[in-house]
């Protein structure tokens, strides 16, 4: 909660919910969403496909999330496949730029 009223906090925010996500495996007790929490951080900054991952962990530790996780994989890889479409249409527009000043 204190994340979303103090965004500046928010890499202090992924740093817990990771260190949360590395004690419950090691007891095997990952507490419910917080893998689903983890992933969305990282879906925010951008890292859709480690995103995607934590997604798929919550959608099997914990099988009612189904709906909502599948929800969640399908728009990180959209958005996935978006930033890569623009990645590679920067690089055409850097070459083109480079083929003219020549």
């Amino acid at each position: 909660y204190n994340h979303y009223k103090n965004p500046a906090g928010h890499d202090q925010y992924i740093l817990d919910l990771s260190e949360i996500i590395a004690s419950g495996e090691e007891t095997g007790k990952v507490p419910p969403g917080i893998y689903a929490e983890y992933a969305f951080m990282l879906y925010e900054k951008g890292n859709f496909p480690e995103a995607i991952n934590y997604f798929k962990k919550e959608q099997d530790k914990w099988p009612e999330s189904n709906v909502i996780m599948t929800k969640m994989i399908n728009n990180a890889k959209k958005r996935s496949s978006q930033t890569e479409e623009q990645k590679d249409s920067s690089k055409n527009d850097i070459s083109q730029v480079q083929e003219v000043a020549k």
